[in-house]
């Protein structure tokens, strides 16, 4: 049995690589969602700061990039397989950690919201830049598009979009229309972003 240290487990000898790696990603998890709430776009510096360092102690240096990124000048996936990198601007603020699985960078933790308190215009969401849960609020005057890009996309990204938004008029996400008063899910599957799940508000 792993014994406790500060209240993080330490791993058990001996241990694959693949393991460790699975191990060390839920510690830095478990440890930035104690010290910071990333749809918490109010947060101070003093939390953000306090955020990345928890989450940076839970990773092996040898594992974790240095400096901070932007979702624009991540390097590539490819070759940084296995990887941590503090990204500022992830869902828009205020920085949280992506994981390169050799393929694309994913974020450690896929939590944030975000109103749109206008929906009647068309818009474009992308994974890592905008929030993964969307409340769509106003009044539609005319049929609305929403486009989910494949910039940045990864194999399992989601998108849940809340409408609230009054009007006659449709919301159509991904092909899909979403009426008044209900949600849907959408997830990226390595092609394509596909409905997954759908439902009304109580």
């Amino acid at each position: 049995m792993p014994t406790i240290r500060r209240g993080i487990p330490t791993l058990p000898e001996p241990i694959s690589p693949e393991a460790r790696l699975r191990i060390q990603t839920r510690q830095a998890t478990m440890l930035a969602a104690v010290a910071f709430t990333v749809a918490d776009a109010a947060a101070t510096p003093l939390e953000v700061d306090a955020a990345k360092a928890a989450a940076i102690a839970a990773i092996p240096a040898t594992n974790l990039l240095a400096g901070d990124y932007t979702v624009a000048t991540l390097p590539a996936a490819n070759q940084n397989a296995r990887k941590y990198a503090w990204v500022t601007d992830l869902f828009g603020g205020p920085g949280d950690m992506c994981l390169s699985d050799g393929v694309a960078w994913k974020p450690v933790r896929p939590l944030a919201v975000s109103t749109v308190a206008n929906a009647n215009v068309a818009m474009t969401l992308t994974p890592l830049v905008s929030a993964p849960t969307q409340i769509m609020a106003g009044t539609l005057t005319a049929a609305r598009t929403i486009t989910l890009a494949t910039t940045y996309a990864y194999k399992g990204a989601r998108f849940r979009i809340k409408r609230t938004a009054g009007g006659l008029f449709n919301l159509v996400v991904a092909g899909i229309g979403v009426p008044l008063n209900a949600w849907a899910d959408f997830e990226y599957d390595g092609t394509a972003w596909v409905q997954t799940a759908s439902g009304g508000l109580l």
